[in-house]
């Protein structure tokens, strides 16, 4: 039986360092389940995150210190991808837990998470840690999807006063925004008996299925296949993209249509302009991306619900 097949249950007494965001720490639940779980005899030391680095850089320290035995991400996706970076880099055998305070909160979703901080908290220090792969593009593992043109920008722009009024609807309206100045990238795309050349304008490569407050862009990735799905939404009318983009937020893959699926250990994918990059929500610019599947790099507190491939 491999390692991740063997789910690690939690122990009695647990030491945990949590990341959380300045807007996660101000969350008076988050508060309330911490101070739940030091009731109990746990340990929970809170680290809260000032720029964006903090976050992998706090998770790196706590992993190496050899004093946790979890380090926990309050916030978004964004911060979930930086905690596993830094638990990556520091090399530790070291758990991930996930209290969801984000805006979209794509990943947690698509395992089940609970979206109650408390009972995420509970969750972690009751649940199951289970075993699961990371995609890595470049230079930088993720942990959900990396996405690439249209929808990218409404990831990444949505401001955060929409965010916090409106929720996942804010990038709904950003994309709609962005819609109006559409533009097909040209790429492409080679991997193990796969080969596709064209233009797109969105992919998405997914570790995890859900991405951009909902859209199932990978509705067939599991978190331990050690594999990455590629899911290419190729240049065609608009009207033709607005029925699949339709199709994808209801969680219904086209497979009838222009829409080119693929399941692959690793790719190579070429563009010719630059493009952004969205990595579990952060962005960035790449023109040449290497992307492989990483197979069994992290335990991570997920649900049986969780898209896990079960070894018999």
């Amino acid at each position: 039986m491999s390692q991740s097949d063997s789910p690690t249950r939690s122990t009695s007494r647990r030491t945990m360092s949590m990341v959380a965001t300045a807007k996660a720490a101000a969350d008076n639940r988050l508060r309330e389940g911490v101070q739940a779980l030091q009731a109990q005899g746990h340990t929970v030391d809170v680290r809260v995150t000032w720029e964006g680095p903090d976050a992998s850089a706090f998770a790196r320290e706590a992993a190496q210190s050899s004093t946790y035995d979890t380090v926990i991400a309050a916030g978004g996706d964004g911060t979930v991808n930086c905690v596993v970076n830094g638990v990556m880099e520091a090399g530790a055998d070291c758990a991930v837990g996930i209290v969801p305070l984000g805006t979209a909160n794509d990943f947690a979703t698509s395992c089940g998470l609970p979206l109650d901080p408390r009972q995420a908290l509970q969750f972690i220090v009751e649940g199951t840690a289970r075993t699961i792969d990371l995609g890595k593009l470049n230079d930088r593992v993720f942990v959900n999807i990396a996405s690439g043109g249209y929808g990218t920008g409404a990831t990444a722009d949505a401001v955060q006063e929409e965010k916090d009024l409106l929720g996942a609807i804010a990038y709904a309206i950003t994309g709609l925004r962005e819609a109006t100045n559409l533009q097909a990238h040209h790429a492409n795309i080679t991997g193990p008996d796969f080969v596709w050349e064209g233009d797109f304008y969105a992919i998405a490569l997914g570790n995890g299925r859900q991405a951009g407050g909902g859209f199932q862009v990978c509705p067939r990735a599991l978190l331990n296949d050690g594999l990455i799905d590629l899911m290419i939404l190729p240049e065609m009318p608009f009207s033709q993209l607005l029925l699949l983009v339709r199709a994808l937020r209801n969680g219904e893959l086209a497979d009838q249509g222009p829409i080119v699926y693929a399941q692959l250990p690793w790719l190579d994918l070429a563009v010719e302009q630059p493009v952004q990059v969205n990595l579990d929500g952060e962005p960035r610019e790449e023109t040449n991306m290497h992307v492989e599947a990483l197979p069994d790099c992290v335990r991570v507190y997920v649900t049986a619900q969780a898209p896990l491939k079960h070894h018999a």
